[in-house]
This record gives structure tokens, sequence and C-alpha cells, in this order.
């Protein structure tokens, strides 16, 4: 039945077209498929021929578009044409639906209607993808997944092999086609006073794009749809509208022939004649902000324009001016202007662009960049801010932190004036290719590449297909913080260095005059004083007793040992050298940690690896450091471990970032940009990293874990010597059965993490591996082909960043080399 319905259908179509669009087609044929792609039908004529079907295609437009295509792609045509991508295009709806009269209720929801308008935005014109072609980075089978505006889908298994990947997108073979996004806003003349025009952001694909520009009064035939929107990583029960338009039409109808009554005329009259119509008009811009008459009337002024003058002498004063507004955030400029742009109907509203970004702000979780590591910016602000505000509030803050320098077009190490706390405002969240995303208010500027080369954009203007720029550095001050503010005591005896001693003994001296008299103040033996002091574990207790009587804090205390109530003790590190670094990056990758919950006096630290050349060099860092020696525990049908029974290593290892069980654990941001940040990562990356090989250039460094925060940080400390990487999300959840026939149940979603070209060279380089057997597998993909560098987008054109852009390179970039040493890194 389905079938006969689908035939009856198509022919139905075929029929129309021969009665109604012979010659249309013909033309088609002729012109198909440089010249014209489409074939514009009118609905009336549609109707006319069939009622009933012209209703199915207003009440179900995308199933019966697609019997439409069908049939122009059936209908009788000389045998060298083929129509088999052309569209139809419904337009000429009998009636409009205003923007803001949109309802569910109404049942607009799916259905074809038609809006009217001004086009707001336009962005520019982007390759959209249809169907991508995956390629298996293990076996080189391809495959191929449609898409749709609901995301990019990948392939969950190759075909072949069986594997879940990783896959790369061969773009020679996969299909594209253009795409762009308008913001259709409510025409203002059938607005009523007061109203504040909505809008309608539409979707356009193929040959339709590149047609209409902001100012345009057009008319817009499409399907209307809504989107779950989301509020930080939820989804919201709000949805937001948006069309997917068929067909667009720009009308001849300009501002100047809006029809104007009789009674219009005379009451503009009227108003012209009165003595206050300047203050009456300046009262009348954005009346809720009080005062800026000046600033109000050059506006208005501004928005009327004046006269062209011509002088005796034949020069000429044009009668158009422009205005600058300066002001402290805060002060309205920004309320005004939108004021007014709801006035003018072709105006474009714009802010930030090439100005300070002060009063601009992104969300609590953002990292800043500071000298001591990736920081939150809520812990900036919070110093400063603990509530939330009603208002922009700001405050003096000199923190050290990395920003871009307009001047230089470098990052460079910068002290900040002023830390700002918002109030909750509109948000944009934008994510790039690599994974990673920024959230900010909606007029927050970021750099792009536009049409003319970078430039800064509102982040609620940047689209998908964008290019974003982000950091890359040539090199940054890296420091490391003390040991100690990461050892915490409890229960322990400890046993402090002999210059500490030293100094202990002589401030006694100095306050109590000898040392017996100070141990008789402080009701302590003789024998504690000139023995345990010096030679023995001192109970936590009477060391305090001994430092609050002398003014000096534990922290400035150098200890060399502490042991809880048995055994030998450990010793505490000097410093956060490269060993040390290596080892917690081990134990976040393959290690846990256990601390005893009565008490806090028993604990260890485990790593477990099946390289038992691994699990000994953590053994050698962990006696050198901890002087601990541990041994390879072998358990049957368990991956072999080393384990450190110490509760004060164990609490040293949880306080620099692990936790058992690894929910979302994250490193220490004082230690993300430490003296040896590489040497966390090299262990990191043997415990938990991968080398793919292939012979064909596609080799990659792979890392996956379960928690997305500890991925962040990995990406950035990454960037930060020079190697770019790419995360994403992959949903685990689930159950599976491995080739064994055992089964897996997950509960965790993986962030996957790669280095591709290039950035495995600067990997290698820079990072490495200590494994043997994955630092060999390292260095067979550095000989691999040559790999693509950076590419940096002017216009429509990609220029190679490492100086590879030919006969282009002076048209440009007027003869300057546009290294990262100069610019940002783009991102998609």
């Amino acid at each position: 039945m389905a079938q006969a319905g689908t035939q009856d259908l198509t022919e139905r179509f075929i029929q129309f077209y021969r009665d109604y669009y012979r010659e249309e087609i013909g033309q088609l044929a002729q012109r198909y498929p440089n010249e014209q792609r489409s074939l514009y039908v009118a609905y009336d004529d549609l109707f006319q021929f069939d009622r009933d079907l012209a209703e199915d295609f207003r009440t179900k437009p995308d199933q019966l578009r697609e019997y439409a295509e069908e049939a122009l792609r059936l209908y009788d045509l000389p045998a060298d044409v083929s129509l088999g991508r052309a569209h139809v295009r419904i337009e000429g709806l009998p009636e409009s639906v205003d923007i803001r009269g949109i309802r569910v209720h109404d049942d607009h929801i799916g259905k074809l209607i038609s809006v009217q308008g001004i086009v707001r935005k336009a962005t520019n014109v982007r390759p959209k993808v249809t169907e991508a072609a995956f390629e298996c980075q293990r076996c080189g089978t391809m495959t191929r997944i449609p898409q749709s505006d609901g995301g990019f889908q990948e392939p969950h298994e190759c075909q072949a092999c069986e594997r879940q990947g990783p896959f790369s997108v061969d773009f020679d073979q996969s299909e594209f086609v253009d795409s762009q996004k308008l913001r259709i806003q409510e025409s203002p003349e059938g607005l009523r006073g007061g109203e504040t025009p909505q809008s309608l952001d539409v979707d356009i694909a193929d040959d339709i794009t590149g047609k209409v520009s902001p100012g345009d009064h057009v008319t817009c035939v499409g399907v209307l749809h809504i989107e779950q929107t989301e509020q930080g990583n939820e989804k919201s029960a709000v949805f937001d509208l948006y069309m997917d338009g068929v067909s667009i039409a720009i009308e001849d109808e300009e501002f100047e022939d809006m029809d104007i009554t009789e009674a219009d005329k005379r009451e503009i009259i009227e108003l012209s004649e009165r003595d206050d119509i300047y203050d009456a008009m300046v009262d009348s811009i954005a009346p809720a902000i009080y005062g800026y008459e000046e600033e109000k009337l050059a506006m208005i002024l501004q928005l009327f324009s004046g006269v062209t003058k011509h002088l005796p002498d034949g020069s000429r004063i044009r009668g158009d001016l422009h205005m600058l507004l300066i002001g402290d955030p805060g002060t309205g400029k920004s309320q005004m202007i939108s004021y007014v742009e709801n006035i003018a109907p072709r105006s474009v509203y714009t802010s930030g662009k090439g100005s300070s970004a002060a009063g601009l702000c992104v969300t609590g979780d953002t990292k800043i960049h500071t000298a001591e590591g990736f920081v939150p910016i809520r812990e900036l602000a919070s110093e400063r801010h603990p509530n939330p505000v009603d208002a922009e509030t700001a405050a003096n803050a000199d923190h050290e932190l990395y920003t871009f320098d307009r001047g230089t077009g470098s990052v460079e190490l910068a002290e900040s004036s002023h830390v700002w706390r918002m109030p909750e405002k509109p948000c944009r969240r934008i994510e790039t290719a690599h994974g990673k995303d920024l959230e900010a208010s909606v007029n927050t500027p970021v750099l792009v590449c536009g049409d003319d080369g970078i430039e800064w954009r509102e982040i609620s203007a940047v689209d998908a297909g964008d290019h974003v720029a982000v950091p890359k550095y040539a090199d940054i001050d890296r420091s490391s913080p003390s040991v100690r503010d990461y050892v915490e005591f409890t229960e322990e005896k400890l046993r402090p260095a002999p210059e500490s001693i030293e100094l202990l003994r002589t401030r006694l001296r100095e306050e109590f005059g000898t040392l017996r008299d100070a141990a008789a103040e402080l009701d302590l033996t003789e024998d504690f004083v000139y023995d345990t002091l010096p030679n023995r574990h001192v109970p936590l207790d009477k060391l305090d007793t001994v430092l609050n009587a002398v003014d000096v804090d534990i922290d400035e205390i150098d200890v060399q040992r502490a042991m809880l109530r048995h055994g030998d003790g450990v010793a505490i590190p000097d410093e956060f050298d490269a060993d040390l670094m290596y080892l917690i990056g081990l134990v976040f990758g393959d290690g846990d940690v256990m601390v005893s919950r009565r008490g806090g006096n028993r604990g260890h630290v485990r790593v477990s690896n099946s390289d038992e050349e691994l699990l000994e060099r953590a053994a050698n860092i962990m006696e050198a450091k901890f002087d601990k020696s541990v041994d390879i525990e072998y358990q049957d049908e368990r991956v072999p471990c080393i384990r450190l029974h110490s509760a004060t290593v164990a609490r040293f290892f949880s306080n620099v970032g692990v936790e058992s069980p690894k929910n979302d654990i994250a490193l220490d941001p004082k230690l993300t940009t430490s003296e040896h940040a590489d040497a966390f990562l090299r262990g990191l990356f043997d415990a938990d990293g991968s080398v793919c090989g292939r012979n064909n250039g596609g080799s990659s460094v792979q890392f996956s874990t379960a928690c997305g925060e500890l991925a962040e940080q990995v990406q950035l400390m990454l960037e930060t010597y020079g190697v770019r990487s790419r995360t994403r999300e992959r949903d685990r959840r689930g159950t599976y059965e491995r080739a064994d026939g055992h089964e897996i149940e997950s509960t965790s979603v993986q962030t996957h993490l790669a280095i591709y070209g290039t950035e495995l060279d600067r990997f290698a380089d820079r990072i490495g591996f200590h494994s043997t057997n994955k630092s060999a597998a390292l260095d067979e993909t550095v000989n691999d082909p040559p790999r693509r560098g950076e590419c940096l987008p002017i216009g429509s054109t990609l220029a190679r960043t490492d100086g590879g852009a030919g006969k282009y390179w002076q048209n440009l970039n007027r003869g300057e080399d546009p290294s990262r040493e100069r610019t940002f890194l783009d991102d998609r």
C-alpha cells in the first residue's frame, strides 16, 4: 500500500509538470547544473491542479518534496539529460505568518509556512557536508554516513574490521552543499509603538544561498522546526524555533514606498512645527536611561542625517555623519544604541570590535591562563566578588595572566587591573572542531578570520564553519609550587632537617635564655629538647608547642621524614622535579589512592600496568623520592602492580588531584604550567596513551579518559608546549561483549584526545614517551610522509602559515609573515 501510494503521488506530480511546467522544466534541463538547479513552483498552480495535493504539501512538506523531486528526475527528458539533484521550490503561499505569531498550538511546527521581514544577518556561504566519507585508519575501508542538521554523525564501527575507529574524513570522497544562515526580523512598519521586533533564524542551502543581504525585505517559504536548547551541559525544557528555507524572494517595496496616510502626514507636520521638537525627540530615545541629553541628540542627528552642501569653491560637505560614543562600562551605551537600532530598519548593531574587552564577560568555569596555571575565572572573581551582583561590578585585581596583545599580535604575560562580576545575562557557547569551547555573553568579541582577514566578531555572530582563533605560545614562564603546599600532616611524627632544628633551638634560646629554661617553661622534658628534637621523629603536638612558642609556622620548617605510629616513615620530596611529576602522571593514568576513613593513618598509592618496565621505573622513583622500597605484585588474572603503603604519601597524591574512584579528577592548577609539566604528560601518556601508526601518513597519538576536566587540562597543557590536539566525547555507557564472550558494563562518557599531522612531530620532540614500546612506535610515525602544516583562512583562500602560500603570499599578507608568533592559531 505504501509503495502504491508513493507511486501514485509521483505520477500526480509528473502529470502536474506536464500540464503546468513543461517549458520551465525544458529550460531547467538546458541550464542544469551550472546556471540553474531548481524548479520554482507557484503554490496557486499546484492548488488549481489538485487541492488535496497542495494541502498535503503544506502539512507534510518534507515527504511531499521528496516525491516532487523524484517526479522531476523521472520526467520525460532527452536521454543525455539528467536532473539528478535538482530541487523543487514552492513559492507564493497565499498568506504569511507573523514571526511573533508563530505558536505551537497553531500547529505551525513541521508545516510549510511563509514569513516576511528584513534580513538582519546573513552569514558567509559555507560548505556543509551532506554525506561524509570516513576512512578507517586501521584497515582503510571507506564508510559513507549521510549527515543531517542534528549534528555530525560518525560511524560506530568499521564495517570491515569491526573496530571502533579511529576514522578520518576523506573530504574528496564526501559530498558538500553550499549553506547559509539568515536571521529575518519583523518589519518595523508592522509594529505598534514600543514593541521590540522579533526574529527567526532560517537555514538555506545550495543555489538560493548568497542571494540576499542584510537590510533586504524578503518573503521566505520554509519548514518550521524546533530545537532543544541547553543550559551548561544539561538539556533545557525550552526549545528554539528555526526554519529550513525552501525559497526566498526579495520584495520590491522599499522603506520610502511605505504607505503613509493623510492623517500620518498631518501628524508629522504638526510635530515638526513644535518649538520643543528636539527636546521631545531626545526624551523619546531610551527613556528608561536618565540623562545623556547631548548623547541622545547626537544619535537623533545621526539618524536623520543632514543636507549635503556644495561650497562656492567647489568643495563638498557631506550631510551624513559619524558618531563615536565612549564611556565606562555599565553606563548605558549599548542600551541606547540598541534602542536606536529598533527605530532604524536598515541599521546593523555591532559592538566590541577592536575595542577594549572591559565589561564583556565569560562564564565562571572558563579557564584563564595565569602565572599560576590554568584557573577557572570564577576563582579569581570570587576573591573580590563572593556573592552574585545585580549590576556590573568591578574591583581592583592585579593578577598575572596571559593575554592577546592586539598591538604585537602575540600572547604575552600581563597584569590585570580589574576583575568584574556581572549579573545573569544571555550567553552563547561555541565549540571548535578540536573540542575547545567558550561560553560568554552574547556581545563578547572573539577573533575570527573574516572575508578581509583577521577581525573581531561578537560571539553571537559566530556560526558553524567560522574559523576562531585559539592561543599558540612560543614560550611561557614556568614556576613550580612548593611540595609542602600539598603535604598534609595529621598524626604523624616529623623529623625536621638539621637547618630547621638549628633555627628552632636558636629561637628558643632567644625567647627563654637557655634550652633548659625553655623546656621548663613549655612543660617539655630536657631530654626532648636536647635529644629527641635533633635526633628523632617528633610528635606533631609537641612540635606545634615549640613552633607556637617561637612564632614559626610549620610551613617554614623543612621536614625530611614523616612517620605514622610505627615503621620507618617516609621521606618528603624536596621539589616537583621531572621524576616526581612523571610519577604523578603515572598515578593519574594507571593509579589509585586509598586513605583509611578511620583516623586517616593508613593508606596506599598503587600503580597497575602490564608493562613491567613502566612499573620498575615507577618503583625506582618511589624509592628515590619517598625512601620506600616497593616490589611488583603478581596475582592470578590481575594486572601486575606496585603499592606504596603510607597515608602521608596517599594524602599528598590526593592533594595534587588524584581521587579514587576517578569520577572527574584534575591536576592542581598550579602544576599545569610548572617547570616539569612535560614530565607529567609523559607519565600520563605512558600510562593511558597509545600510538596509532599507519603507512599513509595518518598516524596519531591518542589518549582517552572518563574525566572531562582532565582531558581539558591535558589539551591546554599540550598547547603550552606548542602541541595541538583534538578532543571529542564518546558515550560508552552500556554493556559490551568482548571477543572472548565476557561482558563489560560501562557507565562513563569517554573523552578522546588525538594528536595528528605536524603536531605529532612536535609531540615527539617536546613530550614523547619513556615506554620503550611506545617510544619505538612514535619514532616510526615521525618518518611518515610529509604532513600539511597550519592554514590561515584569508577570505575564501587558505594561506599556509609555514610560508608555503606560493604566488598568493604577497597578495594575502602584504609581505608580512602571518606566523603564529604574530597571530592566533585558527581553529574550527
